[in-house]
C-alpha cells in the first residue's frame, strides 16, 4: 500500500513540475502545493504515530518554506495551519490506533526515523540553496535596473537627433548587435574591434557606432565594457571568486589590466570590486 502511495505522489510531483505550470498560474500552484504537501503525509503520520512522532517533522517544512519564499503574514497562516493540523492528526491517530493493522518492529522504526531526519535536512538544504539563488538573481536584477534607467535617459536624449526612419533602421541594427554580442560573447576578446563587429554583421563601423550611441552608450568601448562588467558581476554573484582569483575572472571577461578593470568597474557600479564582494557578503540572505 505504501509503495503505491509513494508512486502516486511521485507522479503528482512530476505533473506539478512539468505539466501544471503550463496551464495554471505559478503563484497559485505554489500556494496549493504548500497546502497539499502536509496533507500528503497524513497516512504515514497516522500509521506511525504510535511508533514514532519524528515523522511529524515533515510538516514543519511548510512554515519553513513559507518563511523563505512568502510574506510574514502568509508564514504565520502556514504555521497556525500546521499546528492545528498536527492537533487534528493526534486525535485521529488516537481513535484509529486500535483498528490499525499496520505493525513494525524497533529496527523498522529506527530506519524510518533516520530516513525521515536525513530527508528533512536534505530538503532544508535544498530550500536554502534555491532561496539563495533567487535572492542573488533579484539583487543583480535591481542593480541592472538602475544602470538601464541611466542608459534610457541618455538614449531618449540621443534619439531626438534622428528621424523616425533612422530610428527604425538603427534600432533594428542595435538588436542585431545585441544578439550577436550576447550569443558569441566577443567582449571576452580584449582586442575585439568595432570593425570586426561591423564585418560580422555585414554593416559598416559608422552605422554600428551610431546605433550603439543612439541606445545610450557613449561609444563602442563603453558598450563592450558594459557586457564585461555584467559578466564579472554574474561570476561574483555565483561565488566564482571563491574558486578562482579575481584576476582570472576579469581576464576571462576581456580586461587585460587590473587598474583598467578597477576603474571601469567603479564607473559602472560606483563600487570597487572588493567593495562589491563585501557588499554581497554583508547583505542578509532574505534581501540578497
Amino acid at each position: 500500500m505504501l509503495v503505491d502511495y509513494l508512486l502516486g505522489a511521485t507522479l503528482f510531483l512530476l505533473c506539478s513540475l512539468f505539466l501544471f505550470p503550463k496551464y495554471y498560474n505559478i503563484n497559485r500552484l505554489v500556494d496549493t502545493w504548500f497546502i497539499l504537501s502536509p496533507i500528503y503525509f497524513t497516512v504515514f503520520i497516522i500509521l506511525l504515530w504510535n511508533y514514532s512522532c519524528i515523522i511529524v517533522i515533515w510538516l514543519f517544512l511548510t512554515p519553513l518554506g513559507a518563511y523563505m519564499f512568502f510574506t510574514f503574514k502568509k508564514t504565520i497562516y502556514c504555521t497556525i495551519f500546521i499546528f492545528i493540523y498536527i492537533a487534528i492528526l493526534s486525535v485521529i491517530s488516537h481513535y484509529v490506533g486500535p483498528f490499525n493493522s499496520f505493525s513494525i518492529d524497533k529496527n523498522g522504526v529506527f530506519i524510518i526515523d533516520m530516513v525521515t531526519i536525513i530527508n528533512y535536512f536534505i530538503n532544508m538544504v535544498l530550500l536554502l540553496f534555491y532561496k539563495n539563488k533567487i535572492n542573488r538573481a533579484q539583487y543583480n536584477a535591481q542593480n541592472q535596473h538602475e544602470i538601464e534607467k541611466l542608459i534610457n535617459i541618455r538614449k531618449k536624449y540621443l534619439q531626438s537627433e534622428f528621424t523616425p526612419d533612422e530610428l527604425t533602421k538603427y534600432s533594428e541594427l542595435f538588436t542585431k548587435i545585441s544578439d550577436y554580442v550576447e550569443v558569441k560573447e566577443p567582449f571576452k576578446k580584449s582586442d575585439f574591434t568595432i570593425s570586426e563587429l561591423s564585418s560580422a554583421l555585414n554593416s559598416n563601423s559608422s552605422y554600428v557606432s551610431r546605433a550603439i550611441r543612439m541606445n545610450g552608450f557613449s561609444n563602442f568601448n563603453n558598450f563592450m565594457n558594459s557586457y564585461r562588467i555584467n559578466y564579472v558581476k554574474q561570476q561574483l554573484l555565483q561565488n566564482r571568486h571563491q574558486q578562482y582569483t579575481l584576476c582570472y575572472i576579469y581576464t576571462e571577461a576581456g580586461f587585460t589590466h587590473q587598474s583598467t578593470f578597477n576603474r571601469i568597474f567603479k564607473d559602472f557600479t560606483e563600487l570597487t570590486p572588493s567593495q562589491y564582494i563585501q557588499e554581497i557578503k554583508n547583505i542578509p540572505q532574505k534581501d540578497l
